[in-house]
Protein backbone atom coordinates (compact mmCIF):
# COMPACT_ATOMS: atom_id res chain seq x y z
CA UNK A 1 0.00 0.00 0.00
CA UNK A 2 2.91 2.40 0.31
CA UNK A 3 2.32 3.31 -3.53
CA UNK A 4 -0.64 4.73 -2.33
CA UNK A 5 0.58 6.77 0.39
CA UNK A 6 2.96 7.93 -1.75
CA UNK A 7 1.29 9.33 -4.27
CA UNK A 8 -0.54 10.98 -1.90
CA UNK A 9 2.44 12.21 0.41
CA UNK A 10 4.63 12.98 -2.54
CA UNK A 11 5.36 16.71 -4.13
CA UNK A 12 3.59 16.84 -7.38
CA UNK A 13 6.03 17.39 -10.80
CA UNK A 14 5.97 21.37 -10.62
CA UNK A 15 6.83 21.67 -14.64
CA UNK A 16 3.59 19.39 -15.27
CA UNK A 17 1.74 21.08 -13.14
CA UNK A 18 2.65 24.59 -14.32
CA UNK A 19 1.25 23.63 -17.73
CA UNK A 20 -1.82 22.29 -16.01
CA UNK A 21 -2.60 25.77 -13.88
CA UNK A 22 -2.22 27.33 -18.06
CA UNK A 23 -5.00 25.03 -19.89
CA UNK A 24 -6.80 25.96 -17.02
CA UNK A 25 -7.11 29.42 -18.21
CA UNK A 26 -6.89 28.48 -21.36
CA UNK A 27 -10.17 29.62 -23.44
CA UNK A 28 -8.83 28.41 -26.69
CA UNK A 29 -12.17 26.84 -28.86
CA UNK A 30 -10.87 23.54 -30.64
CA UNK A 31 -12.84 21.14 -32.84
CA UNK A 32 -14.01 17.90 -31.04
CA UNK A 33 -13.95 14.29 -32.62
CA UNK A 34 -15.45 12.02 -30.01
CA UNK A 35 -15.87 8.50 -31.06
CA UNK A 36 -17.07 7.39 -27.45
CA UNK A 37 -19.75 8.30 -24.86
CA UNK A 38 -18.64 11.97 -25.19
CA UNK A 39 -18.40 14.47 -22.11
CA UNK A 40 -20.39 14.81 -19.05
CA UNK A 41 -19.57 18.53 -19.34
CA UNK A 42 -20.60 19.34 -22.84
CA UNK A 43 -21.72 17.40 -25.81
CA UNK A 44 -20.77 20.81 -28.30
CA UNK A 45 -18.48 19.94 -31.25
CA UNK A 46 -15.80 22.55 -30.10
CA UNK A 47 -14.88 22.84 -26.21
CA UNK A 48 -12.09 24.70 -24.93
CA UNK A 49 -9.37 23.78 -23.49
CA UNK A 50 -9.71 24.87 -20.14
CA UNK A 51 -12.74 22.63 -20.31
CA UNK A 52 -11.25 19.78 -21.34
CA UNK A 53 -8.58 20.40 -18.42
CA UNK A 54 -10.84 21.01 -16.06
CA UNK A 55 -12.91 17.64 -17.25
CA UNK A 56 -10.89 15.02 -18.79
CA UNK A 57 -7.36 14.76 -17.20
CA UNK A 58 -5.91 12.68 -14.30
CA UNK A 59 -5.39 14.89 -11.44
CA UNK A 60 -1.95 14.76 -10.27
CA UNK A 61 -2.65 12.71 -7.44
CA UNK A 62 -3.70 9.99 -9.48
CA UNK A 63 -0.88 10.27 -11.87
CA UNK A 64 1.27 10.22 -9.30
CA UNK A 65 -0.26 6.78 -8.79
CA UNK A 66 0.42 5.46 -11.83
CA UNK A 67 4.13 6.21 -11.30
CA UNK A 68 4.66 4.69 -8.29
CA UNK A 69 2.71 1.46 -9.57
CA UNK A 70 5.20 1.53 -12.63
CA UNK A 71 8.24 2.24 -10.79
CA UNK A 72 6.88 -0.75 -8.10
CA UNK A 73 6.43 -3.59 -10.84
CA UNK A 74 9.01 -2.46 -12.98
CA UNK A 75 6.88 -1.67 -16.11
CA UNK A 76 8.34 -0.64 -18.95
CA UNK A 77 6.26 -0.88 -21.93
CA UNK A 78 3.34 1.28 -21.35
CA UNK A 79 -0.20 1.31 -23.38
CA UNK A 80 -2.12 4.83 -22.51
CA UNK A 81 -6.20 5.01 -24.15
CA UNK A 82 -6.95 8.32 -24.03
CA UNK A 83 -4.00 10.51 -24.46
CA UNK A 84 -6.31 13.99 -24.02
CA UNK A 85 -4.11 16.85 -23.19
CA UNK A 86 -0.88 15.02 -22.60
CA UNK A 87 -0.43 15.69 -18.96
CA UNK A 88 -1.00 12.43 -17.59
CA UNK A 89 1.32 10.78 -20.59
CA UNK A 90 4.21 13.35 -19.28
CA UNK A 91 3.79 11.83 -15.77
CA UNK A 92 3.81 8.28 -17.12
CA UNK A 93 7.08 8.95 -19.65
CA UNK A 94 8.86 10.21 -16.22
CA UNK A 95 7.72 7.25 -14.01
CA UNK A 96 11.07 5.54 -15.23
CA UNK A 97 13.86 6.57 -17.98
CA UNK A 98 13.39 3.10 -19.46
CA UNK A 99 9.79 3.12 -20.34
CA UNK A 100 8.04 3.65 -23.44
CA UNK A 101 4.55 5.11 -23.54
CA UNK A 102 2.40 4.53 -26.63
CA UNK A 103 -1.01 6.92 -26.24
CA UNK A 104 -3.93 6.98 -28.21
CA UNK A 105 -6.03 9.65 -29.04
CA UNK A 106 -9.05 9.94 -31.61
CA UNK A 107 -9.11 13.96 -32.02
CA UNK A 108 -7.10 15.25 -34.40
CA UNK A 109 -7.34 18.43 -33.20
CA UNK A 110 -5.95 17.25 -29.31
CA UNK A 111 -3.52 14.99 -31.03
CA UNK A 112 -1.73 18.57 -32.62
CA UNK A 113 -1.68 20.24 -29.16
CA UNK A 114 -0.44 16.60 -27.52
CA UNK A 115 2.02 16.42 -29.73
CA UNK A 116 3.52 19.82 -29.37
CA UNK A 117 3.27 19.58 -25.34
CA UNK A 118 5.59 16.26 -26.14
CA UNK A 119 7.81 18.10 -28.56
CA UNK A 120 8.27 21.19 -25.66
CA UNK A 121 9.09 18.63 -22.54
CA UNK A 122 11.25 16.67 -24.62
CA UNK A 123 9.21 12.89 -24.10
CA UNK A 124 11.76 11.10 -26.62
CA UNK A 125 9.96 7.61 -24.92
CA UNK A 126 5.92 9.24 -25.87
CA UNK A 127 4.66 8.19 -29.26
CA UNK A 128 0.98 9.21 -29.93
CA UNK A 129 -1.29 6.76 -32.37
CA UNK A 130 -3.91 9.35 -33.43
CA UNK A 131 -7.36 7.72 -34.85
CA UNK A 132 -9.99 5.67 -33.61
CA UNK A 133 -8.77 3.47 -31.52
CA UNK A 134 -10.42 0.68 -32.65
CA UNK A 135 -8.79 0.45 -35.28
CA UNK A 136 -5.49 1.36 -34.19
CA UNK A 137 -5.09 -0.43 -31.02
CA UNK A 138 -4.87 -3.87 -32.95
CA UNK A 139 -2.51 -2.48 -35.87
CA UNK A 140 -0.22 -1.55 -32.74
CA UNK A 141 -0.39 -4.95 -30.72
CA UNK A 142 0.61 -6.92 -33.91
CA UNK A 143 3.81 -5.04 -33.79
CA UNK A 144 5.05 -5.36 -30.16
CA UNK A 145 5.52 -8.49 -28.14
CA UNK A 146 4.01 -8.03 -24.50
CA UNK A 147 2.67 -4.85 -22.50
CA UNK A 148 3.69 -3.91 -18.72
CA UNK A 149 1.29 -1.15 -18.00
CA UNK A 150 -2.66 -0.40 -19.75
CA UNK A 151 -4.49 2.62 -18.70
CA UNK A 152 -7.89 2.63 -20.32
CA UNK A 153 -9.30 6.11 -20.29
CA UNK A 154 -10.84 6.21 -23.89
CA UNK A 155 -14.83 6.22 -24.76
CA UNK A 156 -16.66 5.26 -22.06
CA UNK A 157 -18.94 2.62 -23.39
CA UNK A 158 -19.53 -1.12 -22.50
CA UNK A 159 -18.92 -2.12 -25.46
CA UNK A 160 -15.17 -0.32 -26.27
CA UNK A 161 -13.96 -0.77 -22.91
CA UNK A 162 -14.47 -4.16 -23.07
CA UNK A 163 -13.32 -4.58 -26.59
CA UNK A 164 -10.19 -2.84 -25.56
CA UNK A 165 -9.83 -5.10 -22.25
CA UNK A 166 -9.86 -8.44 -24.34
CA UNK A 167 -7.43 -7.08 -27.15
CA UNK A 168 -4.74 -6.53 -24.51
CA UNK A 169 -5.27 -9.34 -22.54
CA UNK A 170 -2.87 -11.91 -24.79
CA UNK A 171 -0.88 -9.16 -24.91
CA UNK A 172 -0.06 -8.56 -20.68
CA UNK A 173 3.43 -9.37 -19.24
CA UNK A 174 3.64 -11.72 -16.06
CA UNK A 175 3.38 -8.86 -13.78
CA UNK A 176 0.94 -6.90 -16.03
CA UNK A 177 -1.11 -3.67 -14.20
CA UNK A 178 -4.69 -2.69 -16.31
CA UNK A 179 -6.33 0.45 -14.93
CA UNK A 180 -9.72 1.47 -15.90
CA UNK A 181 -10.56 4.88 -15.36
CA UNK A 182 -14.23 5.94 -14.65
CA UNK A 183 -15.80 2.59 -13.62
CA UNK A 184 -18.32 4.28 -11.73
CA UNK A 185 -18.92 7.24 -14.35
CA UNK A 186 -21.97 5.19 -16.00
CA UNK A 187 -24.05 2.21 -15.32
CA UNK A 188 -22.24 0.70 -18.60
CA UNK A 189 -18.83 1.45 -16.91
CA UNK A 190 -19.61 -0.22 -13.70
CA UNK A 191 -21.02 -2.72 -15.34
CA UNK A 192 -18.03 -3.69 -17.37
CA UNK A 193 -15.68 -3.14 -14.49
CA UNK A 194 -17.62 -6.36 -12.81
CA UNK A 195 -18.01 -8.02 -16.06
CA UNK A 196 -13.99 -8.43 -15.62
CA UNK A 197 -13.90 -9.10 -12.29
CA UNK A 198 -16.47 -12.11 -12.83
CA UNK A 199 -14.05 -13.53 -15.67
CA UNK A 200 -10.90 -13.01 -13.90
CA UNK A 201 -11.41 -14.50 -10.04
CA UNK A 202 -7.13 -15.11 -10.14
CA UNK A 203 -6.00 -11.29 -10.28
CA UNK A 204 -5.80 -8.57 -7.69
CA UNK A 205 -8.31 -6.26 -8.03
CA UNK A 206 -8.03 -2.61 -6.34
CA UNK A 207 -11.36 -0.61 -6.30
CA UNK A 208 -10.37 3.10 -5.90
CA UNK A 209 -13.37 4.45 -6.55
CA UNK A 210 -12.21 6.86 -9.52
CA UNK A 211 -10.79 3.95 -11.36
CA UNK A 212 -10.18 0.04 -10.76
CA UNK A 213 -6.71 -1.59 -10.85
CA UNK A 214 -6.08 -4.91 -12.10
CA UNK A 215 -2.74 -6.63 -11.05
CA UNK A 216 -1.58 -9.82 -13.45
CA UNK A 217 0.99 -10.93 -11.44
CA UNK A 218 0.77 -14.39 -10.15
CA UNK A 219 3.06 -14.59 -7.47
CA UNK A 220 0.38 -12.30 -5.28
CA UNK A 221 -2.56 -14.16 -4.25
CA UNK A 222 -5.85 -12.80 -5.46
CA UNK A 223 -7.87 -10.31 -3.77
CA UNK A 224 -10.61 -7.77 -4.01
CA UNK A 225 -10.04 -4.39 -2.43
CA UNK A 226 -11.64 -1.34 -2.42
CA UNK A 227 -9.35 1.79 -0.68
CA UNK A 228 -10.12 4.75 -0.14
CA UNK A 229 -8.12 7.10 -2.22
Amino acid sequence: MECFRSAKRDPDDPQIEVLRKSFNRNKTLIDIIDYGAGSKLSSKTTRTLQSIAHGGISTAKYSKLFQKLIRYFGSRKIVELGTSLGINTIYLSRSNPEVKVWTFEGCSSIVNIASEVFSDFGCSNVEIIPGNIADTLPRLLNDIQEIDFVLIDATHTYQATYAYFELILSKLSEKAVVIIDDIYWSKEMTSVWKKILQQHLEIVSIDIYRCGILIFDKSIQAERVKLAF
